[in-house]
């Protein structure tokens, strides 16, 4: 990983931990939760990022829910240097 994406990774992380369930499925991140992990860690996280983290989380569910773990190649360094694009 990028060390420019340690940050975001570690956000979701955090995140993912806090994850709620409804009838034992993930749910996804909301952007209520994005926006006050941004607040409470005082990271200045615009949309680009919150994005990042968005997609970081759709990857995660989708192995979640499925039978098949996620093959490393699926989640490139392109959606981290995506940005800063």
């Amino acid at each position: 990983m990028p060390e420019a994406g340690v940050v975001f990774w570690q956000a979701f992380s955090a995140l993912s931990d806090g994850r709620r369930f409804a009838q034992g499925v993930p749910l996804p991140i909301t952007a209520a939760e994005l926006v006050a992990y941004g607040q409470i860690t005082g990271l200045p996280f615009g949309s680009r990022h919150f994005a990042l983290i968005r997609a970081l989380d759709a990857v995660w569910l989708q192995a979640a829910r499925s039978d098949r773990p996620v093959i490393a190649g699926e989640l490139s360094g392109d959606i981290f240097d995506a940005i800063f694009a």
